[in-house]
This record gives C-alpha cells, structure tokens and sequence, in this order.
C-alpha cells in the first residue's frame, strides 16, 4: 500500500523544487538514475545552485599587484626626439560590493602606489567612489563600456583606466586584468582635481614636462595575490 504523507509528516524541501510527473517513477539527480515505485504527484530535482552572482565577486575580491607604465618623447632636444620611459608599482584591495546584469562593481578599499604624485606611497584608504566596474563572466575583452578602475586619491589625485568597449582584458580565471591591445596609447590616465600649478594638472606634466600627445604608448596590467 502506498504511503501518503500527512499533514503532520516533516518534508524538508529547502534544497528541492517539486515538479509533475507522468510516468510514477523518481529521477535521483544524485545518482543520475530512475527508481521505480515512487509517487506519481512529484519530482524532486536538486535546486541550482543559490549563488550565481556571488562567486563573480568573489573571484575579483582580493588584493591585486601592478605596474602602470607609459614611454613618451622626450622633445629636450627637437630635432633629435628620444623614446623614454616612466612608471610605478600599485597595490589596489578589492572588496565585493554588488553583481547584477553581467557586471560586478568592487570597493577599492586600500591603495598603494610607488609615485609620490598620488601620495599614497605608505599606502592609503581612497576617497569615495574608487570602484572597480568588472565583467561577469570575466571576458578576455570586455564587450561593453564602463569596464575598468577609477582610485580617489585623497590628495586630490585620480587615477583611471580607459573603459571604452575592448578596452579592457582579463585571464579567464581574472588573476590578471591589463588594458587590451586594442588601446596603448591612452589606456590610463593620472589627473588632479584641483592642482595648485599647470603643472600638477597631470602625470605627464609634472614629471615630463610634456603634452600628452608626446606620450607614445601607455600600458598597465595588475595581478592577484595569492595570499
């Protein structure tokens, strides 16, 4: 004879959906298999899994480690222009803050850059708005605008990445996140709000001397830390 549960009867149905089904037979999703004799009026199906959106913040979170370089000509001497280079190590932590609709926007909580321009070379907790617009899924180009790093520095200095669609690249396990071949001219930039002089304006100013169109190529990529 056929059990039938009660009112009374406990039925945990916190990790299960119930579904019709015809043919009175229990389709186990563990074993994969169909076992005979179970009720006709359900079928219970593992659930998926709760967090599709948190593990995307959870594999941008983290502390990541880079280098933000440009190379620039170096107009001393006009008629003989020479190639240099200038650059500066970063720390950024990234904390999780929200992911919806394909895009997981972090919490820069902790900068560390090696240039005194942005005064955070013993490190520092940036302004309001230092966020990190990031794809979900991570994609090896980003296929939509917005993607990429914004820092407030709290002497005034913001430091940004270019976000343009393409403009963005990333490792599929997003341990690496670099700006893509698609822009190596302009990929980041370096500005203060509110500079005393011209020259403090901007990071090719205050240390080069030099329009930004004398900039030749700009590069940056970041690592995530194992620890």
């Amino acid at each position: 004879m056929m059990h039938r549960a009660s009112s009374t009867d406990a039925v945990d149905c916190s990790f299960a959906v119930m579904q019709p089904l015809e043919d009175r037979r229990l389709l186990s999703a563990d074993l994969g298999q169909l076992i005979d004799g179970a009720p006709a009026e359900a079928r219970i199906v593992q659930a998926p899994a709760a967090a599709t959106v948190q593990p995307a913040i959870t594999n941008y979170a983290g502390t990541y480690i880079g280098q933000f370089n440009m190379q620039y000509k170096d107009l001393t001497n006009p008629k003989v222009p020479v190639i240099r280079s200038r650059g500066f190590s970063v720390t950024f932590k990234l904390k999780g803050f929200v992911s919806a609709l394909g895009t997981s926007v972090l919490n820069i909580t902790y900068a560390r850059v090696s240039d005194g321009y942005f005064g955070a070379r013993m490190g520092c907790k940036p302004k309001f708005g230092s966020i990190a617009t990031l794809p979900v899924p991570p994609q090896n180009i980003s296929k939509r605008a917005g993607m990429g790093f914004v820092i407030n520095f709290p002497n005034g200095t913001v430091l940004a990445t270019a976000n343009a669609v393409g403009e963005l690249h990333m490792s599929s396990d997003a341990r690496i996140i670099s700006n893509s071949l698609r822009n190596t001219r302009s990929s980041w930039s370096a500005v203060k709000l509110n500079p005393r002089t011209t020259k403090e304006a901007s990071y090719q100013n205050y240390y080069l001397n030099t329009l930004t169109m004398h900039t030749t190529k700009m590069t940056w990529a970041l690592t995530k830390s194992a620890l």
